[in-house]
């Protein structure tokens, strides 16, 4: 009876003690459940409150931008790739702007992007101080894209011989190049310098200035978004452009007289079609 009894009180305790240890892992499991939605929570709040000032670095958001549309919009999809030139004049053309846009992007780095607060001039707001301290680079840009929208106005029309020169394209694709890389690189490096300006003003507290890693990621993936836009628009204006200039309007009009084997061809299909 004692042994029995001794069985039967070892059994209790064993399963008491199990009892306790299945309470304990479903409380560590809550705990932890907790904690990590917590942590969700806090990234999700420090996200918005990066978000939030987003628009007080805007203007070098705006150079940015400027140098994803030179590298990604214009070149090389549209330029040098849809004017009449050789395909070796394109690859050399295409090879230079991506040469001097690495170098751009590198020498970018140079710049001191530091605000200095005594420049402001007390009747400025900040937002009208920042444009102007960079106001060589919005004339830079407004020139650059000009210039560009007018080739590719061109390419179209095909109005003017001199955009076609090999020579002055090659020239075109270096100096944009390296624009657009300069562009992208103080765009990107400029924007933290903005915040910290703010925060010496008193606008912004410590608690984003903390923050700098995931600002530097929300300017990161604000230039991949940039990216692919400029591209899949850069593919629709070029879509577009071919279809003009395989049409028989375009063909009989600009080709006065000297046609080659392609756009014989393409002329061809063109009455084909109305047939």
């Amino acid at each position: 009876m004692r042994y029995d009894e001794r069985v039967k009180e070892e059994e209790k305790k064993a399963i008491e003690e199990k009892k306790k240890k299945q309470s304990q892992e479903n409380t560590n499991g809550a705990d932890a459940g907790d904690s990590s939605s917590g942590g969700g929570k806090t990234k999700v709040r420090l996200l918005g409150k990066v978000i939030v000032v987003v628009p007080y670095y805007s203007p070098r958001l705006v150079i940015q931008t400027v140098g994803t549309v030179l590298r990604v919009f214009f070149h090389p999809c549209l330029i040098p790739f849809l004017i009449d030139l050789s395909n070796r004049e394109k690859l050399v053309i295409s090879l230079s702007f991506m040469f001097c846009d690495f170098i751009g992007v590198n020498y970018a780095g140079n710049f001191d992007e530091t605000i200095d607060p005594s420049e402001k001039v007390p009747s400025q707001s900040h937002f009208l101080f920042l444009i102007t301290r960079d106001l060589t680079l919005h004339l830079i840009w407004i020139s650059t894209i000009s210039l560009v929208s007018f080739i590719v106005w061109n390419i179209w029309t095909c109005k003017f011989e001199f955009t076609n020169s090999s020579f002055f394209l090659l020239i075109l694709a270096s100096v944009n190049g390296f624009i657009g890389g300069i562009f992208t690189g103080r765009g990107l490096n400029g924007c933290f310098p903005i915040l910290e300006y703010y925060n010496g003003q008193g606008t912004i507290g410590d608690d984003i200035i903390k923050l700098d890693n995931i600002i530097n990621d929300i300017a990161l993936s604000f230039d991949y978004i940039m990216c692919f836009l400029m591209s899949l628009f850069s593919n629709i204006t070029e879509r577009f452009i071919l279809n003009h200039k395989n049409s028989r309007e375009y063909i009989l009009r600009n080709n006065k007289g000297d046609l080659s084997i392609e756009t014989v061809n393409a002329l061809l299909m063109q009455f084909k079609g109305v047939l």
